[in-house]
């Protein structure tokens, strides 16, 4: 496994509007910086309506989205979005 580029600093911030205005069910923002410094960023964890997300994704769900932004801290680049839908998991 790669060393982490990023840590979390902040969060979870809950919220219910998505970056576009969309409904989603519930949203997590967290605070990452650069573990060598830097400026922070927020990824944002989503869930979106309708049908439910695998049901293997409920444990990260339940943490809030935690799992799901700590894999991506080793990323030089993490996502800034995470939506989560009866698809998966999908990081933009």
């Amino acid at each position: 496994m790669s060393e982490d580029k990023w840590r979390i600093v902040a969060g979870p911030r809950e919220y219910t509007t998505g970056l576009d205005g969309e409904d989603i069910l519930v949203g997590w923002a967290w605070d990452i910086e650069p573990v060598d410094g830097g400026d922070r960023r927020v990824v944002r964890v989503e869930v979106a309506g309708g049908a439910p997300p695998p049901t293997e994704l409920f444990p990260a769900l339940r943490a809030k989205g935690k799992p799901m932004v700590a894999d991506s801290l080793a990323d030089e680049a993490p996502p800034k979005r995470i939506v989560v839908s009866s698809s998966g998991i999908v990081p933009t």
